[in-house]
């Protein structure tokens, strides 16, 4: 799974997303075992093969990004 984070968020931010990522796959049974490669780009993204975790991860970014 790729995930793309826009530049314009904040080195702190980007920490906190990490983070939350690094607890979806260790604790959510549909991203279990999953590998996450974030990067960085003009906007943000979740681009993987399980839409639902996709989308359920690309949710809890935007939560966080407020």
């Amino acid at each position: 799974m790729i995930v793309t984070i826009a530049n314009e968020v904040s080195s702190k931010t980007l920490e906190e997303i990490e983070a939350y990522i690094a607890g979806e796959v260790m604790h959510n049974p549909n991203m279990n075992g999953e590998r996450v490669h974030i990067d960085r780009d003009d906007y943000t993204s979740v681009d993987g093969c399980n839409a639902y975790a996709a989308a359920s991860l690309l949710a809890g970014i935007h939560n966080i990004l407020g």
